[in-house]
């Protein structure tokens, strides 16, 4: 496990430590050694390792998978149980990414982008929002934005220092101060 990913999860598990004692004050030591096979000498647990006042078939019965626990927490206008929603809650933080668009990275091309129109969209929807907002994208210097985020001699951190005094420069030339 990664260690931003285990930082998550132990955050989530000081939030929810003491509430989940409350109801099942071994639900987390269970849930660490859920991996375990019951032949495992080691395995502090034996049975139900979810519920133990209902078995865990009952609750795959009724979640057949933690995007059905996921679904029902949103749309269910009932009390859950704390375990259930801590499950719902774990599994989102563990597995926060998405992989949504099928498409291969390979297939990624940087040049495809459209900048320009991105920047002159975000500009109007700013606009919209904040009609006395003087700040806008230059669009001007949008090209050479994409030739420095595009390239692929210069290193990731002279990108981001080249990037920020090109908008550093160009809100000195504008008179924005921050």
């Amino acid at each position: 496990m990664k260690r931003a990913k285990r930082r998550r999860i132990n955050l989530l598990n000081g939030i929810f430590d003491a509430h989940l004692a409350e109801v099942d004050p071994t639900f987390l030591a269970r849930l660490k050694e859920s991996n375990r096979s019951n032949l495992d000498p080691k395995k502090s647990f034996q049975g139900s390792l979810l519920f133990p006042e209902r078995k865990d078939y009952q609750f795959y019965k009724e979640y057949p998978t933690i995007y059905h626990l996921r679904k029902a927490l949103m749309e269910k206008d009932r009390k859950f149980d704390i375990r259930e929603i801590y499950l719902a809650v774990h599994h989102i933080i563990k597995y926060r990414g998405n992989f949504l668009n099928g498409t291969p990275m390979r297939s990624f091309k940087v040049e495809n982008i459209e900048l320009d129109t991105l920047f002159d969209r975000l500009n109007q929807l700013y606009e919209e929002i904040i009609p006395d907002n003087e700040l806008a994208f230059d669009l001007e210097q949008v090209a050479d934005v994409k030739e420095v985020l595009s390239s692929t001699t210069i290193y990731k951190m002279d990108k981001k220092k080249t990037t920020s005094e090109d908008d550093a420069a160009s809100r000195k030339q504008q008179g924005i101060t921050e």
